[in-house]
This record gives structure tokens, sequence and C-alpha cells, in this order.
């Protein structure tokens, strides 16, 4: 399997983190079809502005195609058909927990292999971390009980990666992601933690079974 992972706090938010991808697209947007999973964003009931700038930053790449998908939906017949289409996939964030309840034993997990075999994948924040080791996301629970969300999951099951990835470092808004905050998570877990601003992206450029080069790019 020869999957590409591009992860990010807040997408495509500089030249550096579109030069990264464009490493990744061997040099070339024009002749790539590109695919915007939703997903995370079903259950927000507030703004979402930023997924529209998400999707207007990918616009301005100028792909050969752009598609838009909820991998959640029960024709699987057509996730199935727009994934294998496409050469650059990403998914968007906002809920980690909602993620990993929507996913949970689904067949995108049984079959990661044969769909995803030679694509690029882009991550957006809670995407970006479920490929990785689990945090148990307090708070993404506390939002999905406010809205009536039943039967939440939030286990581990992806574990493509062995360290736990944090978006949004240092952010105001995101207090249990400041330097003091994972100072004390990294007391009691074992694992790399890699905790990236908005302006910066964790890229891999090869795998081979199971194991990756990891590069941290920063806005330059």
């Amino acid at each position: 399997m020869n999957t590409k992972f591009l992860l990010t706090a807040n997408g495509i938010t500089n030249k550096s983190i579109e030069n990264a991808l464009l490493s990744l697209a061997w040099g070339s947007f024009s002749d790539k079809n590109f695919l915007f999973v939703s997903t995370a964003q079903n259950p927000k009931i507030s703004d979402k502005s930023r997924i529209i700038n998400n999707l207007i930053e990918f616009k301005n790449l100028w792909f050969k195609n752009i598609d838009i998908i909820d991998i959640t939906i029960p024709d699987i017949q057509i996730i199935e058909e727009k994934i294998i289409k496409s050469d650059i996939i990403c998914f968007s964030g906002w809920n980690t927990v909602y993620l990993k309840t929507k996913l949970h034993k689904s067949w995108i997990l049984q079959n990661f292999e044969k769909f995803f075999d030679g694509k690029i994948i882009v991550g957006i924040s809670a995407w970006s971390i479920v490929w990785g080791k689990n945090i148990k996301g307090k708070s993404d629970i506390q939002k999905l009980e406010d809205l009536g969300v039943q039967e939440i999951y939030n286990g581990d099951d992806y574990n493509l990666f062995d360290f736990i990835f944090i978006p949004h470092f240092n952010r105001v808004d995101f207090p249990h992601h400041s330097e003091n905050a994972l100072n004390e998570i990294a007391k009691i877990r074992k694992e790399h933690i890699y905790a990236l601003d908005d302006n910066c992206t964790l890229l891999n450029w090869w795998r081979e079974e199971r194991n990756y080069f990891w590069r941290i790019l920063q806005n330059l």
C-alpha cells in the first residue's frame, strides 16, 4: 500500500502547506481529481464558514475536478465510486468523537487499504487526529450529548500511526491544546505527540509495511 498523508490543523492556510501538498502530488494539481469529505461537520448547527473557506482554498488550486461526499450515507456504492475516481481526498474536521462513533466498525476501516491505496489524504483537525492514537475527547463528547447524539463511541479503531496528533496548538479557544495542557498529557502517555498550530502541517513522504517518514513543515 502506498498512501500519502498531509495532516493539518486548519487546511491549506498558507503557501508552504500548498507546496507540501503539491510535492505529494508530483508537482501538478490540474490533472488530479479532488474529493472533499464533509462528514465531521454533520452535527454542527452553528456557523460553518470554516468548511466553506476550506473548499475555497482547494478550489483555488485548480484541480481537474472537485466533488463532495458524506461517507456515512447508506449508498456505499456511490461512496466507493467517488473514492476510486479521486486522487486527493480531504477529510474535513470538527468533532473527533462523532467521527469515531459513525465510523466504528464501518466499511472504511475494513476496506481502507483496498480503496485508499495510492491516494493522497489530507486531514483537517479531527480527521488528522483519528488516524493516530486516541485521546479521550471530553469536550467533543459533551458537544454531542448536548445535541442529543446517542451511542457515543470514543475508542481506538484506526491506529494507522503510533503518535498523537494535536491540532490548533496554543489557540486561545482550545485551552486543552495549550503547552501546559500537553505537558500534562506527556507525563502519562508514552507515544510521541505532534502539536501543530494552524499554520503548520505534518506530512509523510513514503510508506512501506506501515513504516513512515514524517516531516513537520512550518510556514516559511
